[in-house]
């Protein structure tokens, strides 16, 4: 996929720019580009949880090819939330350990948080479909991350 040109983006018609391709299920590489505590909407209410940042370094072979094609990959990220409740406390707590090792266990995540990024991951993607249509009466598809687990570090 090309960058548009100046020309290109400002000439489109109003109404007629298409959705960008949405990332292709599968398993994916990437790099941690940063961490935040955000407020998020679980369910029906909202409450705060770690966001992590992820840059898609690459596809594995499980990802459709042919759905990759339109997909620029050097602008892929995307993000995990860890809800800060005992669920997403173990989630963090077991993606950390991936990340660190077992030597890592019995210190505060705290210790850990700051040594994020940088690190690289594996991780899966799936994609759902929303249930109520958005602006444009089109139901949104989402990229969720899956399973996310640290690499084994150079």
């Amino acid at each position: 996929m090309t960058e548009k040109s100046v020309e290109d983006f400002l000439g489109a018609k109003m109404g007629t720019v298409p959705k960008p391709p949405v990332l292709p299920a599968g398993t994916y590489l990437g790099t941690i580009t940063k961490h935040e505590f955000v407020d998020k909407k679980f369910g029906a209410e909202v409450t705060k949880a770690l966001r992590v940042n992820i840059k898609v370094v690459q596809a594995e072979a499980d990802v459709e090819e042919e759905l990759l094609a339109a997909i620029d990959m050097s602008r892929q990220y995307v993000q995990r939330d860890y809800a800060l409740d005992a669920n997403g406390h173990r989630a963090f707590d077991r993606f950390c350990v991936s990340l660190f090792g077992e030597n890592a266990e019995g210190a505060g995540l705290g210790e850990y948080l700051p040594l994020l990024v940088g690190k690289s991951v594996v991780f899966k993607v799936t994609n759902t479909r929303g249930s109520k249509p958005g602006d444009d009466g089109e139901f949104p598809i989402f990229v969720n991350v899956q399973e996310l687990k640290g690499l084994p570090q150079e």
